[in-house]
């Protein structure tokens, strides 16, 4: 963690994961153990809303605490597809010199456990949006997407007008400017959120009404 760097972090990551694998081996030779070796596993976890990266964080976290306490782990967060998604690095054996190992029950329950923090988490965006439903903002934006966005974006808009005019070329950008406010909007009314604001009477409420 003291690396200047991300390209260094990620060289002493992988340096920590080399070692822990040589090291799981030789344990595994030297006890005659039988059956694969685990040295580590990896999970992904696929986001159907576009998160911040804080809120991701928090809720991985939360689950790793709530699932695994005694793990090591790293998370990475990529948005090179469609959907969101972290991927996870768990070291096979917990801070307590012990290795996990999952029953098929104990399987089950990584998973009940991750889906309620998830369906919590979505839930309450979905609320969030609903609230936003109706204002003029919001309207305006859905109109707008319509107008102009077409059924394959920005790439279908330009092949149905080949030469938009200049007034046509200036809704259009002011359309993905709004749309682009909007959700910087929901992102920060939702970090707000996680930081304790949004009770009636605060500023958050206020500025929710306004």
């Amino acid at each position: 963690m003291s690396a200047a760097t991300y390209s260094e972090f990620r060289s002493n990551l992988s340096s920590y994961a080399w070692a822990r694998e040589e090291n799981e081996l030789a344990l595994h030779r030297q006890r005659g153990s039988r059956g694969a070796l685990r040295s580590h596993y990896r999970c992904v976890l696929s986001f159907e809303k576009d998160l911040s990266t804080e809120s991701i964080r928090r809720l991985v976290g939360e689950w790793l605490d709530n699932a695994l306490p005694l793990s090591s782990a790293c998370v990475f967060v990529h948005r090179n597809t469609e959907n969101v998604h972290a991927h996870l690095w768990i070291d096979a054996r917990g801070i307590d010199g012990k290795k996990l190992d999952f029953s098929k029950r104990e399987w089950k329950t990584l998973g009940e456990r991750w889906n309620r923090i998830y369906l919590r988490e979505m839930a309450r965006v979905e609320r969030l949006e609903t609230k936003l439903e109706g204002t003029p903002a919001y309207d305006e934006i859905r109109t707008a997407r319509v107008s102009h966005r077409g059924a394959n974006g920005a790439q279908a808009r330009a092949e149905s007008k080949p030469n938009p005019s200049a007034r046509e070329q200036e809704a259009s950008r002011c359309a993905e400017n709004r749309e682009r406010a909007f959700h910087e909007a929901l992102r920060l009314h939702q970090d707000l959120q996680e930081m304790g604001y949004g009770r009636e009477g605060s500023d958050l409420d206020r500025f929710d009404r306004s």
